[in-house]
């Protein structure tokens, strides 16, 4: 029967969608342009003009047209089409547009846009989407799964391919084993002589993991602590969610917001750090404040506590925070908690101060504070009573600013959105940590660093606390979160592909360069280059080569073995000295490492 070209275009759904199936066709040729601009190896964005010249205009809008004619067919049959190529397309766009970009911004442009698409095209349903029930579950599981390989892959190439350095892997290997020896951490490469990494740290939580590092020791059983701690910490998320009454895609933007959190991923490429291990007990810890367990709360306090010496600083704020929110009597349970964890930290603050290198760590990392009067915590309290607006003033600076995006933009602003002051004091670790301490010691505002690990799940908490106080526009806001994580998180953690990729193509040589090494006797002493010393670590006595080391002299006598790359500018300022000493190279790999010693 002949249909009147009003009808055919009401059924079409023209006047209705016609900007809506406009995105969605432009967003759909765009992608097939990025996916032949991918196999042929151009970047849209580095080599815009190379692509630009690839692709034409003309085409582009024919194809364009084409799509939306079929479209407006398709529409007459699926009302919903027009929506769900718009979102797919967009996505997929903007996830292939930042591939290995490695640029925050770019991600934080893009993935922008892709959110104001997204929502756009989530508006013009006729019809809420209908999910089988444990598809959240089961995506969660997938994404938290599919982060924890991607990390080991990475990491653990990284290591292969002589990517760490002594500080701090070198360092952590050097500890573990002596924990196995000797049940101490008395370490020489950390100092350059022999002292308990104790005396430095007070990571007292490594007694808890010596048992698995004892049946598989190797820097890579670090690497895969750190990762397991990172990403199982979203199973106490799920359950605060859960708990607080979130609706099933709603807790799994949650999660995705956590898993894809560049304050999480990012510092496992440092790579190993004792912070590392704060996601998975501060999520736990944070679950007991939710379901008010003053057993699991207690115990996940002390174990934070051993974790490092400024740790307690957590337990002290979520016992606070307890204690404002909380109306029943178990909220003296937090003030109970903060008082022990603050009588713990002067213990050992002091403990590291008389006995090992707490005044140079206190000095370092807060000495923007310490006005030359009052030496130690004692001078920074004195200046922040003193005078704020010095205290005030590092809150924000040149460095910590893209720091300060990176953190809250992901989580669109919602620790901000707190109706309470009692919320902000889950922000205190993060403008102590990260933002005070980072305006004078630059890694702690450094999103590729360890210290944001334990700032970043007190805000991502803080995050879900404020969202669920939010009756309107919630889903959107949290959908916004996990869009926007998700894509920064692609931009920035992709490039580490190329770990992989060099470590598969230059097997060989890494591995060779690790037998080489592997010969040195495990009693002897060893001199090793930093990118070196963590593949020789797993002995009593091995030390970094440096440049103040090389300057003050060294007596070769004082080591058995070197172990040294011909890619230091310290191997050429050595080997002189080695050479007139009598020492020869008795091992080498191809154009690489080089074992001196005498023969003999």
């Amino acid at each position: 029967m002949y249909k009147k070209p009003s009808e055919i275009l009401r059924r079409a759904g023209i006047r209705e969608s016609f900007f809506l199936r406009l995105f969605a066709a432009y967003f759909t040729v765009s992608l097939i342009e990025l996916i032949i601009s991918a196999k042929r190896n151009i970047d849209p964005i580095a080599a815009w003009q190379v692509f630009s010249s690839e692709f034409s205009v003309i085409t582009k809008l024919i194809f364009a047209a084409l799509c939306f004619l079929a479209l407006s067919a398709l529409h007459i049959y699926y009302e919903n089409a027009d929506s769900y190529l718009l979102f797919i397309s967009v996505s997929a766009f903007s996830v292939l547009a930042v591939r290995r970009s490695g640029s925050f911004y770019t991600a934080a442009a893009i993935s922008v846009c892709a959110v104001i698409f997204s929502l756009y095209a989530y508006s013009k349903l006729t019809s809420a989407p209908k999910l089988p029930k444990l598809l959240p579950q089961i995506l969660i599981a997938f994404f938290a799964i599919s982060t924890f390989i991607f990390v080991i892959a990475t990491t653990f190439c990284k290591q292969k391919t002589f990517g760490t350095p002594c500080f701090d892997m070198g360092i952590f290997v050097q500890t573990f084993h002596a924990l196995k020896e000797t049940l101490t951490a008395v370490i020489t490469c950390e100092r350059n002589v022999a002292m308990s990494h104790f005396r430095v740290h007070g990571s007292f939580i490594f007694y808890l993991l010596l048992p698995f590092y004892s049946l598989f020791p190797s820097p890579e059983t670090l690497l895969v602590f750190q990762a397991v701690a990172m990403t199982a910490a979203v199973v106490p998320l799920y359950l605060i969610a859960k708990n607080r009454g979130f609706e099933p895609l709603q807790i799994l933007c949650i999660c995705m917001t956590y898993i894809f959190s560049l304050g999480i991923l990012m510092p496992c490429y440092y790579p190993f750090h004792e912070n590392s291990l704060l996601p998975l007990l501060l999520m736990w810890l944070l679950w007991s404040v939710d379901r008010k367990n003053p057993t699991v709360f207690y115990l996940m306090s002390a174990l934070v506590c051993t974790v490092k010496e400024d740790a307690p600083l957590y337990v002290i704020c979520i016992g606070f925070y307890f204690l404002a929110t909380e109306k029943s009597p178990e909220r003296f349970h937090g003030l109970i908690a903060s008082a022990l964890a603050g009588i713990y930290f002067i213990f050992i603050m002091s403990y590291l101060t008389k006995y090992g290198d707490g005044g140079y760590m206190t000095s370092s990392r807060l000495g923007i504070l310490i006005d030359g009067e009052t030496k130690g915590f004692a001078g920074i309290f004195s200046t922040v009573i003193k005078n704020p607006a010095r205290f005030f003033s590092l809150f924000i600076t040149e460095r910590s600013f893209l720091f300060i995006l990176e953190t809250f933009l992901p989580l669109m602003f919602l620790p901000f959105m707190s109706a309470s002051l009692s919320g902000y004091f889950l922000m205190i670790p993060y403008v102590i940590m990260c933002l005070v301490i980072g305006a004078g010691y630059g890694y702690a505002s450094d999103i590729g660093f360890q210290y944001v690990t334990g700032p970043i799940c007190l805000l991502i908490y803080l995050s879900v606390i404020n969202a669920g106080k939010i009756e309107k526009g919630r889903g959107k806001i949290l959908a916004a979160a996990a869009t926007v994580s998700f894509i920064c998180a692609f931009a920035m953690a992709t490039p580490k592909i190329s770990y992989v990729k060099d470590y598969r193509e230059n097997r060989e040589y890494y591995d060779s360069a690790d037998e080489v090494l592997s010969e040195i006797p495990e009693d002897a002493t060893v001199l090793a280059n930093t990118f070196l010393l963590p593949h020789v670590a797993e002995r009593l006595e091995v030390y970094e080569l440096t440049e103040s080391l090389v300057k003050t002299g060294i007596d070769p006598d004082d080591y058995d073995y070197y172990a040294l790359s011909i890619y230091d500018p310290l191997t050429e300022k050595l080997t002189p000295i080695l050479e007139e000493e009598g020492f020869e190279i008795v091992a080498e790999s191809k154009d690489f490492v080089q074992i001196w010693g005498y023969r003999g």
